[in-house]
């Protein structure tokens, strides 16, 4: 069984507390590359949806649409991913077969 846990414009898409991270941006889903994806970027994730931090990210099932963010560069203190430092939404030079994956805790 396969469900989404959304919250905001940021959900995990697969298992509840672990799944390929989506975040919504003009109205449209997509995925984050897992370029530079760490656990900074994944607590910031994580606690977008509650939760208290990333305790792993990895490479995740391939999504569609949309890659809006590549090369996050979060800090683990900003309170949106939308915060965080990227190469511009939209702006990638990835495939789905780099989306990241979170496990929040």
């Amino acid at each position: 069984m396969s469900f989404s846990l959304v919250t905001a414009n940021v959900r995990i898409v697969g298992g509840g507390t672990r799944g390929r991270v989506e975040v919504m941006w003009l109205n449209q889903w997509g995925t984050v590359c897992d370029d530079s994806f760490d656990t900074l970027d994944g607590t910031v994730l994580c606690k977008m949806l509650g939760y208290q931090r990333a305790s792993s990210v990895y490479t995740a099932s391939p999504g569609v649409g949309k890659i809006w963010f590549d090369d996050l560069r979060c800090t683990g203190t900003e309170s949106s991913v939308f915060d965080c430092p990227h190469n511009g939404m939209g702006i990638n030079n990835c495939q789905h077969n780099e989306d990241a994956g979170v496990q929040c805790v």
